[in-house]
């Protein structure tokens, strides 16, 4: 319930532009799941 109030949170564009440049500096490594694991979720 208590991440409910994440849905009436309000950012600036300034905030959303903070937000998009930090993530933009993470490099992601590597696979989510291994190969017998993705198959058996379906998708």
């Amino acid at each position: 319930m208590e991440n409910l109030g994440a849905a009436n949170i309000k950012l600036t564009a300034r905030e959303l532009q903070e937000i998009e440049s930090a993530s933009s500096q993470i490099k992601v490594m590597g696979t989510r799941y291994t190969e017998a694991m993705e198959k058996s979720t379906g998708l």
